[in-house]
């Protein structure tokens, strides 16, 4: 018999809410509706919205449910302001609601994590190194990095008493962006000017949307270019082929992604596996199967070979999120 829950993510450009099924330990996503987080006045209203259009549902008069969101929890992981969207999630107002039977909300890297062991072989692009045993790198250590509205990252790590993996949620895509040179120490102090403020220049400055828009500026002004009126980090990347700016501007954006792996894999030694998320990525897989790509991730004095070993991987499926969700929602029945 299949065991329904219900989940919804929700992100900084857009949200998903979905039905969910598990059949012998596997999470299938049975309906789902996207929309623009923007247009969310209630998540609330969302989910009754979405489940009274559900016919799956109409036999039931509870179900568990958990809440993806791109934000920062509180102490009792009870309320969420997103952190790139005007948008406020609050547990207890949606407890309220008798059909949800019991409702979490966890960080969406964190559901990344969890979804990861419910995809399929087609949802992943293997970049290096892919493990020729999936079972044995499951109880290792793993980690997930992805850039989108913002710049996201997690770490899973196997508890041999439940033998499975648990997810760990982090605010590293904040952490400050390490320049090597005296070009990138120029753009870094112009992405500062741009964004005000003294505090130094974060990843997330660089490695999401704005990010790349922010790199294409710079470089326009640097080099006296005339001003693109319109630009968008989609226009940037449909044209990296027929601008050399738009492909300054990506070669940029992928040197500092590697070292953002780089730095990440060092610090946590993500044996099982490092994976790479987000819509930037899922939108440009080329750039990073490129060996300039990994050229940069390798750079490192010490522990290159260490870093030449690490799996390296690119998840193609943007509800990997909608499918942790479900698979902690169905945990929780």
């Amino acid at each position: 018999m299949f065991k329904y829950s219900i989940s919804i993510d929700l992100s900084g450009t857009y949200s998903t809410v979905g039905i969910s099924k598990e059949t012998a330990g596997r999470i299938e996503i049975v309906c789902k509706k996207r929309m623009k987080t923007a247009n969310i006045v209630s998540v609330k209203s969302e989910l009754n919205e979405f489940i009274s259009k559900c016919q799956e549902l109409k036999q039931y008069t509870s179900l568990p449910c958990c809440i993806s969101v791109a934000g920062i929890l509180n102490k009792e992981k009870t309320v969420c302001e997103l952190t790139n969207a005007n948008l406020v999630v609050d547990l207890e107002s949606i407890k309220k609601e008798n059909f949800f039977k019991p409702v979490i909300m966890i960080n969406d890297f964190e559901a990344i994590g969890y979804g990861i062991d419910h995809l399929m072989d087609k949802d992943i692009i293997p970049i290096s190194n892919p493990p020729k045993n999936k079972e044995k790198t499951k109880k290792e250590v793993r980690a997930v990095i992805g850039a989108g509205t913002g710049l996201g990252k997690t770490i899973m790590v196997y508890d041999r008493q439940a033998d499975s993996s648990f997810s760990i949620s982090s605010a590293g895509g904040h952490g400050d962006l390490p320049v090597t040179n005296k070009f990138e120490l120029e753009l870094a102090n112009w992405i500062q000017k741009d964004r005000g403020g003294d505090a130094p220049i974060e990843y997330e400055d660089v490695l999401s949307g704005r990010g790349i828009e922010r790199i294409y500026r710079f470089l326009e002004e640097s080099r006296n270019r005339h001003q693109t009126k319109k630009i968008s980090a989609q226009w940037i990347s449909q044209n990296v082929n027929k601008n050399d700016l738009c492909t300054k501007t990506f070669e940029l954006f992928i040197t500092f992604y590697a070292r953002a792996l780089r730095n990440f894999a060092l610090e946590v030694m993500p044996i099982g596996g490092l994976f790479i998320a987000g819509g930037i990525a899922m939108k440009n897989p080329i750039f990073f199967q490129k060996s300039a790509f990994m050229r940069e991730f390798e750079k490192n004095y010490t522990h290159k070979q260490l870093l030449q070993k690490i799996p390296i991987s690119l998840i193609v499926n943007y509800d990997v999120s909608l499918l942790g969700a479900a698979a902690v929602a169905s945990l929780s029945r």
